[in-house]
């Protein structure tokens, strides 16, 4: 089964979304899809989530280049 936004990506990223709610609707499928290429760089480079917050596992961050790279099934 491939990755899509609703069922894989969306509901991780939303524990995050209060604290990011000024920059970035992560939850939101077309403003994840217009910034992924910066997303994935600062998930991957541990530069996102903000402090205080865990760590992505490796999982999401392997299902988010999936997502990329298998065109942005939503």
């Amino acid at each position: 089964m491939s990755v899509s936004f609703a069922r894989d990506i969306a509901p991780k990223f939303s524990d995050f979304q209060a604290n990011m709610n000024w920059r970035l609707d992560l939850t939101d499928y077309e403003s994840v899809k217009i910034n992924a290429a910066t997303i994935y760089n600062l998930i991957e480079t541990k530069q996102m989530p903000p402090p205080n917050y865990p760590a992505l596992s490796p999982e999401l961050i392997s299902n988010f280049k999936e997502w990329m790279d298998s065109g942005y099934p939503q």
